[in-house]
């Protein structure tokens, strides 16, 4: 049982099938898999979370927009939340879709870019991909919907993610965000040798730092390691973003999966350590007494890799989820930790506002810096 229970956001993966085949898809999504949420599942959800006083709902997949019910998802949710967020690759969202949704209301869509046409394309694996989801973001900055791009950083990409930042700046998005490429989903133990190591992330970090500054986007980042002369720990603050070890003591953040199972974190979703299934419980069953607690509970415990490191408080081992991709063992060390005495790995759901420092583990929580008075409704 949680200390706190708070949910601000659900993420709902309504469909697992997808147009696409990413090489970094989380939940490896194909157009073979016809898993979804049925309508009226989804549903329930959205009226739990307005009967819980949730903040957001987010409608992913997948390629949310294939499930077959999607019209009356997205007309549902935001007749409950009205700042609804769709995420979407793009691909084949034509002018007819965003007409529509448009008339249901919907303000805020997030589109799934991972660089420049080369890397996007190579990535996505479609030869077209690159230039169809750029014309969808112009067509959807044109219908006056509320735009934000985010790029998937890996080795092979994330030098070209500054030169994104700038061309779809050219397009009057309103946010562009940068999540790590991690460890979970398709080909998930082939995946750590295009993990960004600190040294890299923080090269991006000062790349997008400096090409934000001829942009007009809000610009946010996946903090990912903290100098250790900083002085910063988010792990002391018990909320997304602070760390594995917060997980037992507050819940403010669910994803549900296209085959029913819950999950606090996306890095776990392949895990095998789910809160438990909305097909067999109801959340609040759920809720009130989630499934494999003991693996959440050793995460507040000192790790044997971790002992004797003095930056221990700060951290919290890290990731666990990182380290269980390399060893299939929670208790090893995070792989990004390298030297501890410079900087060290935090939770990447940590996030910050490039131009106002601002961190917290929810996007929403950090936009409007550089352009506030310009902006409205979070996207």
């Amino acid at each position: 049982m949680f200390e706190n229970i708070n949910i601000e956001e659900i993420d709902i993966n309504i469909t697992n099938k997808c147009n696409l085949f990413c090489n970094h898809c989380s939940f490896n999504s194909s157009y073979k898999d016809d898993s979804e949420l049925p309508f009226e599942m989804v549903r329930k959800i959205i009226d739990w979370a307005h009967d819980n006083s949730v903040q957001d709902i987010h409608i992913t997949g997948g390629e949310p927009t294939l499930h077959k019910n999607f019209d009356e998802i997205i007309a549902y949710a935001v007749s409950h939340f009205e700042d609804t967020r769709l995420i979407t690759n793009g691909y084949d969202i034509d002018i007819c879709l965003l007409e529509r949704l448009k008339s249901y209301g919907l303000k805020n869509i997030m589109f799934s870019v991972d660089g420049t046409r080369e890397f996007h394309n190579n990535i996505r694996g479609a030869d077209d991909s690159f230039e169809r989801v750029l014309d969808t973001v112009k067509k959807a900055v044109d219908f006056g919907f509320k735009v934000r791009v985010n790029a998937v950083a890996q080795v092979s990409n994330y030098l070209s993610i500054p030169k994104l930042l700038k061309q779809v700046d050219k397009m009057k998005i309103d946010v562009f965000s940068v999540f790590a490429y991690t460890p979970t989903g398709r080909n998930y133990k082939n995946k750590i040798s295009s993990v960004l190591n600190a040294i890299e992330w923080i090269e991006l970090y000062n790349l997008m730092k400096t090409a934000s500054e001829e942009c007009d986007c809000e610009v946010v980042i996946e903090k990912n390691f903290i100098y250790a002369e900083d002085g910063y720990s988010p792990s002391e603050e018990y909320k997304r973003g602070a760390g594995c070890h917060s997980l037992i003591i507050n819940c403010d953040y669910l994803m549900i999966l296209s085959n029913g199972d819950v999950y606090p974190c996306v890095i776990f979703t392949d895990k095998d350590c789910a809160y438990g299934n909305i097909y067999e419980k109801s959340l609040n069953e759920i809720l009130s007494n989630p499934m494999n607690m003991d693996i959440y509970r050793n995460f507040e415990n000192k790790n044997h890799a971790c002992s004797s490191c003095f930056q221990y408080s700060k951290c919290r081992g890290g990731c666990r989820a990182f380290a269980f991709a390399v060893d299939n063992n929670w208790g090893k060390k995070d792989p990004r930790c390298q030297d501890p005495n410079i900087f060290f790995p935090v939770c990447l759901m940590l996030k910050e506002n490039i131009h106002t420092l601002k961190k917290d583990g929810r996007s929403d929580n950090v936009y409007y810096g550089k352009n506030s008075h310009e902006k409205g409704v979070p996207c």
